[in-house]
């Protein structure tokens, strides 16, 4: 693949909510790369995710339907 030239972002704080308003946490392991708990969150078929995003900045960012 091609590699990216985005500056990753550290320090914000994301989220995993699905359609049941489920909240999972993710957290840094590495500069812009953010994962969850896997003992803890385990994504199933056929619910509906929402990816939100806080950066530095507090903007949020939503990506709906993952």
């Amino acid at each position: 693949g091609t590699k990216s030239s985005a500056i990753p972002v550290s320090g914000c704080s994301v989220y995993i909510i699905d359609d049941l308003r489920v909240t999972a946490t993710l957290y840094q392991i590495d500069p812009g790369t953010y994962a969850t708990d896997p003992s803890t969150f385990r994504g199933i078929i056929g619910r509906k995710y929402t990816l939100r995003i806080f950066t530095n900045s507090n903007t949020p960012r939503r990506y709906s339907h993952l």
